[in-house]
């Protein structure tokens, strides 16, 4: 249910469904998205609201984004753009489902930041 109170074009439940029933059961709406691997990463900040995890799951690191352009430049330019995808991947799901939380957008865009300018710096190396 967090998810529909946070994204305006998740399907609502359908109009034939029993609210009066003493057995209280979720229907399973589908629910297309461009990127369903990506899909935990909003999932986890719905539910959690936490920045830190939100920018280090996007990173795909583990010890936070202190310093992470330097740290990230050191990677290879597939792993840098595997990263890139992830980050685009969460991008059009949220698009997708119409993520309204300006918190989710800043943070998307600080991690989009940190890997360009580890492209940069690891092509200048």
């Amino acid at each position: 249910m967090p998810l529909i109170s946070f994204c305006s074009t998740i399907p609502s439940l359908p109009r034939d469904y029993p609210t009066s029933s003493p057995l209280r059961a979720l229907p399973i709406i589908p629910l297309r998205l461009p990127s369903p691997e990506t899909f935990i990463i909003i999932r986890d900040y719905i539910y959690t609201h936490s920045k830190p995890l939100l920018v280090t799951s996007l990173l795909a690191w583990t010890k936070g984004h202190r310093n992470a352009p330097a740290r990230l430049s050191q990677l290879s330019a597939m792993e840098l753009m595997r990263r890139a995808r992830i980050v685009y991947g969460v991008y059009s799901n949220a698009c997708k489902v119409g993520l309204a939380d300006e918190e989710f957008w800043k943070c998307l865009q600080l991690a989009w930041k940190i890997i360009l300018m580890a492209l940069v710096n690891a092509r200048k190396a």
